[in-house]
């Protein structure tokens, strides 16, 4: 009897440690993309302008992309997205050319996986 409580105690920490083991993998399959994108426009556009803007963007290349707006201010933002749609972000964000109902030209500055390396690059590069 206490063969068989043991040999079903081992087989259900070997399943804890494999479900752990699984849960484990699972948590770094979805990292996130920071890009920095610079607005050419004579207007000064608000938050609320870019969000609508990206709401209407939909497929890329059949992939949907969900731009999520981070920080913005002086026509100048950074948008988080999922490293496997990073490309198809990109294109996305460089297709709008109309913001608000107003001619402007989106150009994306550079991408990283932090927020604070990304400040720290556009700062010394193109700020």
């Amino acid at each position: 009897m206490k063969k068989y409580l043991l040999l079903i105690l081992t087989v259900f920490v070997l399943k804890l440690n494999m479900i752990n083991l699984y849960c484990l993998l699972m948590v770094k399959t979805i990292r996130n993309r920071y890009i920095a994108f610079k607005i050419k426009s004579q207007f000064k556009f608000t938050r609320i302008d870019i969000i609508s803007a990206f709401k209407k963007l939909d497929y890329i290349d059949n992939v949907q992309v969900k731009p999520w707006l981070i920080s913005f201010e002086n026509n100048i933002g950074i948008v988080r997205c999922i490293h496997t749609e990073k490309d198809h972000t990109i294109k996305a964000i460089r297709s709008i050319k109309k913001i608000a109902g107003i001619d402007a030209e989106i150009e994306t500055l550079l991408t990283s996986g932090t927020i604070r390396a990304l400040k720290e690059k556009t700062s010394r590069k193109h700020l």
